[in-house]
């Protein structure tokens, strides 16, 4: 059975709801905008239509809230709602795994998404980048300017791993073609 993904899969943060104010309340979910209504009562909370137990841990700056999963009744901080079940459930009990993780092994595939992670955090499109090596490939696109929100210092360091990467990537493809 294929494991579903992580960073892919509707999820609800604990922080998101143990702070809420009303006892009704409708908020967006991550990654996707689904919206959750969300009905707060002590230590139970009611998600669309499912009760999820809200328990909570003493720290040395006051209390961590956690969600009980309802399937094994384990503690996590996110609960994630899978496309081929309709419960919301932990991580492990849904199978779900990180992207990163399934690219153990094959260095080929672990580059590409150190390029593409790079590439979001730079916002590199066609249209404010350039090809480094002059395929005019979405992969090997290096940004022109640097992002608004981002320091000088920052955006060079990050745009010289980028500019490696590619290089490795390159140098991987071509060990792997053996003329």
């Amino acid at each position: 059975m294929k494991r579903g993904i992580v960073e892919t899969t509707v999820n609800i943060d604990v922080q998101d709801i143990c702070y809420l104010k009303e006892s009704i309340c409708t908020f967006q979910s991550q990654p996707y905008k689904v919206i959750v209504e969300v009905m707060k009562q002590h230590e139970l909370i009611k998600i669309g239509h499912q009760l999820v137990r809200l328990v909570s841990t003493r720290v040395g700056y006051g209390k961590r809230y956690w969600f009980e999963c309802p399937a094994c009744c384990g503690r996590t901080k996110k609960l994630y709602i899978a496309a081929s079940c309709y419960m919301w459930k932990c991580r492990k009990c849904h199978n779900l795994t990180y992207v990163k993780s399934n690219l153990s092994g094959n260095e080929f595939r672990y580059v590409d998404y150190q390029i593409q992670v790079l590439q979001k955090e730079l916002q590199v499109t066609k249209e404010n980048s350039y090809p480094l090596l002059g395929f005019n490939v979405m992969i090997e696109r290096v940004p022109i300017f640097k992002p608004r929100y981002m320091r000088q210092t920052k955006f060079d360091d990050k745009k010289l791993i980028l500019e490696l990467m590619i290089c490795r990537r390159v140098e991987l493809w071509m060990r792997s073609i053996r003329f």
